[in-house]
């Protein structure tokens, strides 16, 4: 599971197709917090290129809801930052 979103990069450089990936999550009951590398594209990441960027983020646990993962791409999705990004 990834996502997809145009990004500029803090050089300034375009990437249109940058693919962002939520690397590693921690947590438990109350609290997760989850780390998102972002790739030029899939192919750099495929290549074992190193990412771009890394950020952590987190959010309040709702156990009800299932699979952390799934609720770590649903949180990060309903980020400002992330407006218009599309599965990949």
């Amino acid at each position: 599971m990834a996502i997809q979103l145009c990004v500029t990069t803090v050089h300034g450089i375009d990437l249109p197709n940058a693919y962002i990936k939520i690397n590693q999550f921690v947590g438990d009951a109350k609290y997760v917090s989850y780390t998102v590398r972002t790739y030029a594209d899939d192919a750099a990441r495929q290549a074992d290129k190193q990412p771009l960027d890394e950020k952590n983020y987190s959010f309040d646990n709702d156990q009800s809801k299932g699979n952390i993962m799934t609720e770590c791409y649903c949180d990060l999705m309903s980020r400002p930052e992330y407006a218009g990004c599309v599965k990949a």
